[in-house]
């Protein structure tokens, strides 16, 4: 069942406090920052699929963290992709600071600490439990904070993915919830051919998260994350 959650039906000082409620209930427990003014006009539209959890996220400018104690309080195990339709953000975990503009795949582990400085923007997400994975959870995690470009194998095989998912599926969602969303920007510019994808390839999928080189941070120098009953130890 698709969930849909805006916070246009609440009084404009009491929005942001109501989507740090939405989204710590969707992603597990966060600090965010919003801006220093009334009114934050968000919205989320989300889906499960099997252990995955896709979710698109509209949201003004803000921030958001995550603790090691908000961490420990929480019991999933996730990975997140971001996938940026519209905007920007800087991302900031194991010790790397990210610049994520439009088109930019994302990759973060919720069991580490991460902060997240978000543009207005509009951002499509995955959650993937680590029991989803076949491979060693350090291993991925590693990787938190790094770019899935289309040097890559991995970004080659996700990006139509995940470009298809918010063209077919959760566009259409948000467009019976909000009928103006019909005439939002098409994300098939950030994406190339996104319906010519066919069946991701598991192996090189592995052998390149196995990879250092997987993920590129471009600079030098965060919808609740599925539950499991047999999420692996940390």
């Amino acid at each position: 069942m698709p969930t849909h959650v805006s916070t246009s039906g609440r009084p404009p000082g009491d929005q942001a406090a109501f989507w740090r409620h939405v989204i710590s209930s969707a992603f597990g427990p966060l600090h965010v920052r919003p801006p220093d003014r009334d009114g934050f006009a968000a919205r989320l539209v989300g889906r499960t699929l099997g252990p995955i959890q896709a979710s698109e996220v509209r949201a003004p400018a803000h921030a958001v963290s995550r603790s090691p104690r908000q961490i420990d309080r929480d019991t999933r195990e996730c990975y997140k992709l971001g996938f940026v339709l519209r905007g920007s953000c800087t991302l900031r975990q194991n010790d790397r600071c990210t610049s994520v503009r439009a088109g930019d795949i994302v990759l973060y582990d919720l069991t580490r600490p991460v902060e997240i400085t978000f543009e207005a923007h509009r951002i499509l997400t995955v959650l993937i439990p680590h029991r989803a994975v076949p491979l060693p959870p350090g291993r991925v995690a590693a990787l938190g904070g790094t770019l899935l470009t289309e040097r890559t194998s991995t970004g080659r095989l996700v990006r139509p993915l995940l470009a298809a998912l918010a063209e077919n599926d959760l566009a259409a969602t948000y467009a019976t919830a909000d009928p103006a969303a019909a005439h939002a920007e098409p994300v098939a510019a950030h994406a190339g051919q996104a319906g010519r994808a066919g069946p991701p390839d598991r192996r090189a999928a592995e052998a390149t998260a196995a990879s250092p080189t997987s993920g590129t941070a471009r600079t030098p120098t965060t919808w609740a994350r599925p539950s499991s009953n047999s999420s692996p130890a940390r």
